[in-house]
């Protein structure tokens, strides 16, 4: 079965710009302290990597130990290239925009530390029209 992102918008977008509204390494989203690029590296360096996706783990792993669990699939993703493209919302049928990203936080936060400069990724908004309005990088993409 074709996976509904698979028919949304495409875009390509300047990760600097994607920044400012979504920023998986802050931690909030995890619930956890602020992920240095420092440390994703230091796992990459060792050889720390996690395999498995957050959905399946959480809820299974104790509290002390998601930090952790998270650097170590961020540096997993750091050399691994995806098809799947990380999910945009954008509800922005207000005038105070709301972001996140519905799936994709760990593969952006890989992309944030290797310091790309464009993220391609599928954003559903309330209002397509004014994706470029919220993101003013943003370009379709095939």
């Amino acid at each position: 079965m074709e996976r509904l992102s698979n028919r949304m918008p495409k875009y390509e977008v300047s990760a600097k710009e994607l920044r400012t509204l979504v920023n998986p390494l802050d931690g909030k989203m995890w619930r956890v302290p602020t992920i240095e690029v420092a440390e994703v590296l230091s796992a990459q360096a060792n050889n720390l990597f996690e395999d498995r996706i957050w959905n399946d783990v959480k809820g299974t792993i104790p509290d002390a130990e998601h930090r952790d669990f998270h650097i170590r699939r961020i540096a997993a993703l750091l050399s691994e290239k995806s098809d799947e493209l990380p999910v945009l919302i954008l509800e922005n049928h207000t005038t105070d925009i709301k972001a996140h990203l519905y799936d994709g936080n760990h593969r952006v936060a890989a992309a944030f530390v290797r310091g790309d400069e464009k993220i391609r990724l599928t954003i559903a908004a309330s209002a397509p029209d004014s994706v470029t309005m919220v993101l003013s990088t943003a370009v379709l993409v095939p």
